[in-house]
């Protein structure tokens, strides 16, 4: 006798295989806002910025409709503050050709970045915010890691129409 999944056994499996929006890994919106996105609690293991396929996708930010980009990114250090490496997370256009030459050429068109250095006795570092032009409907984030211990990393996105 064959045996099927009923469809509400097989979406109760499905959504808690998949995290939430905005939820450890996925930006999504936070906080209740429209404006506002993050994606809290990512692991960022150590993976140069110039290893394009090894970086870590942290979720696509839509911008139709809004003018300006704040982007911030906050570190926590799991082992000791190595001095030396840095932590940073990249916007790339994810349109056409763009998200092609990243996924099949292996480029980053970049787009706008921010990042902290690893350094100091603090566990805990951000980065100073940067704010950007919005020139695409939307943008992919990933994640890179100089350093040598794995980090937690938080990306937060303020979307304005002014």
């Amino acid at each position: 006798m064959r045996r099927t999944l009923r469809p509400v056994a097989f979406l109760a499996l499905l959504s808690t295989a998949l995290p939430a929006p905005g939820q450890h890994g996925t930006i999504g919106p936070a906080d209740g806002s429209k404006q506002f996105l993050a994606a809290r609690g990512i692991v960022v293991p150590p993976v140069p910025r110039t290893e394009v396929t090894n970086l870590v996708d942290a979720g696509v930010v839509e911008c139709e409709g809004f003018t300006h980009l704040v982007l911030n990114l906050a570190v926590e250090v799991k082992g000791p503050v190595e001095p030396g490496g840095a932590v940073g997370a990249i916007l790339i256009p994810d349109v056409f050709p763009y998200d092609r030459a990243y996924r099949v050429l292996q480029l980053l068109p970049s787009a706008g970045e921010v990042g902290v250095p690893l350094e100091g006795s603090s566990a805990t570092l951000t980065a100073r915010q940067v704010r950007m032009e919005v020139g695409f409907p939307r943008y992919r984030v990933l994640l890179w890691n100089s350093g040598r211990t794995a980090v937690t990393a938080s990306v937060s996105v303020w979307r304005t129409k002014t």
